[in-house]
C-alpha cells in the first residue's frame, strides 16, 4: 500500500509540471511501456510520442534518460549518448529534445527498425537497452534493473483517428500504473508512469551487500570468545572491500573515456599504412590498447574481489550457527532406536505369553 501511494504521488507530481503547450496537444490515450521487452508502437501518420523522465543507478550514480546518460557531476565527464532506448534499432527519430529536462519527442524514422524486425514486431517500437547497460556495469540485467530509481513517462501527441495502443511480446514483469487524468479546460491528459521492479524492492549494490553482510556477521559472532579472531577479520574484509570499491569506481569512470573499437580501427589503419614512420603510431596504439585491456581486467578483478568478500561474510554466520551439523539420527543412545527396541521386546513378551496360555475350548 505504501509503495502504491508513493508511485501515485510521484506520477501526479510528474504530470503537474507538464508544459501547457505540450499538454494541449496530448491525446487522451493510455500506453503500457515495459523495459524488459520490445514493445511495438502503432503511431498514426504525423503522430509522435513524448518520453520524459530519467533513472539513476545506485552502482555509480549514472543517470539515464530515453537517449542520454550522464555520470556524476563530480566525475567531470560530459553526458553522452547511451540512454534507456535504442532509437535507431526501434525505427524512431528525435523530433525535439531537451536533454537537461530529460524530455524527448520521438516519431517514426520512416525506416524499419532492425531490432523490431529481429523481435518480429512492427516498426516503430521501443527497444530497451537495459541488458547493454547492465553489461557496462558488469552485472546481470535483473541486478542492474533493481539498482535503478526514478521514473519515465510516455504520451502520444497530435490528433489521432483512433486510440493508439502498444502490443507486447511477453507477459508483464514490471508493474505499470495507468494514466492519470488532470482537469484543464476540459482536456484529458493521458500518460503512463512506470517503474522497474524485476524483484521485490531495490537490490543492494555489491558494496552495500558487503556492509549488510558484515552487520549480520558481527551480530552472529558477538559474545563468543572463540570467535574474536573472526570479529577482527570482519573489519579487515570490509576495509578491503571499500578499497576495491574505490578501485572499481575509478576504473569504471576511466573506461567510459576509452573507445576501444575506435583505437582498434586506428591501429588497423596504421598497420596497413605505407607511411615511413607508421610503425611508431602502431606501437603507441598497441601499447594504449594493452593498457585498456589491463584497465578492463582491473575493473573485473575489483568486482570479483567485492563479490568474494560479500560471499565470505554471508558464509560466516552459517558456519558458526549453533545447530550446524544436526543429524536425523542421534549418535549413541538414539531415542527412536530405544523406542523401537522397547516395542519389539513387548511384542516378543506377548508372543511368549500366547504360547503358554492354553486355548479356550
Amino acid at each position: 500500500m505504501k509503495r502504491t501511494a508513493i508511485v501515485a504521488l510521484a506520477a501526479s507530481a510528474l504530470l503537474t509540471v507538464a508544459s501547457s503547450a505540450l499538454a494541449e496537444s496530448l491525446v487522451p490515450t493510455e500506453t503500457d511501456i515495459l523495459l524488459d521487452r520490445i514493445s511495438a508502437l502503432q503511431l498514426y501518420e504525423g503522430g509522435d510520442i513524448v518520453v520524459r523522465g530519467a533513472m539513476r543507478t545506485a552502482i555509480d550514480g549514472t543517470v539515464y534518460d530515453a537517449l542520454m546518460q550522464a555520470r556524476d557531476e563530480r566525475s567531470g565527464q560530459a553526458p553522452r549518448v547511451g540512454g534507456v532506448f535504442d532509437l535507431e534499432g526501434g525505427g524512431l527519430r528525435v523530433v525535439e529534445q531537451d536533454p537537461k529536462a530529460h524530455v524527448y519527442k520521438l516519431a517514426a524514422s520512416g525506416r524499419p527498425g532492425p531490432a523490431c524486425e529481429a523481435a518480429h514486431v512492427p516498426s516503430p517500437c521501443f527497444v530497451p537497452r537495459v541488458k547493454q547497460l547492465a553489461i557496462e556495469d558488469l552485472v546481470t540485467e535483473s541486478e542492474f534493473a533493481r539498482t535503478l530509481s526514478g521514473s519515465l513517462s510516455a504520451a502520444y501527441t497530435a490528433e489521432a483517428p483512433h486510440a493508439a495502443s502498444v502490443t507486447e511480446e511477453r507477459g508483464p514483469v514490471a508493474p505499470v500504473v495507468p494514466a492519470l487524468a488532470l482537469a484543464g479546460g476540459g482536456l484529458g491528459i493521458g500518460a503512463v508512469f512506470f517503474a522497474l521492479a524485476f524483484g521485490k524492492g531495490k537490490k543492494k549494490t555489491p558494496i552495500e551487500e558487503v556492509r549488510a553482510a558484515a552487520r549480520v556477521a558481527r551480530k552472529a559472532t558477538e559474545g563468543d570468545p572463540s570467535l574474536r579472531a573472526a570479529q577482527v577479520a570482519i573489519d579487515r574484509l570490509v576495509a578491503r572491500a571499500e578499497k576495491l570499491e574505490q578501485a572499481r569506481r575509478a576504473c569504471a569512470a576511466k573506461r567510459q573515456t576509452i573507445d576501444v573499437a575506435d583505437l582498434e580501427a586506428r591501429r588497423a589503419r596504421w598497420a596497413a599504412s605505407d607511411a615511413p614512420e607508421a610503425k611508431e603510431a602502431l606501437l603507441a596504439l598497441t601499447a594504449e590498447l594493452a593498457e585498456a585491456a589491463r584497465l578492463e581486467a582491473d575493473l573485473s578483478s575489483s568486482a570479483v574481489g567485492i563479490e568474494r568478500i560479500a560471499s565470505t561474510l554471508r558464509l560466516l554466520p552459517l558456519r558458526v550457527r549453533e545447530h550446524r551439523g544436526t543429524r536425523a539420527k542421534e549418535k549413541g543412545d538414539d531415542p527412536v532406536n530405544a523406542l523401537m527396541a522397547e516395542l519389539e521386546t513387548r511384542e516378543q513378551a506377548l508372543a511368549e505369553v500366547d504360547e503358554h496360555v492354553p486355548a479356550k475350548p
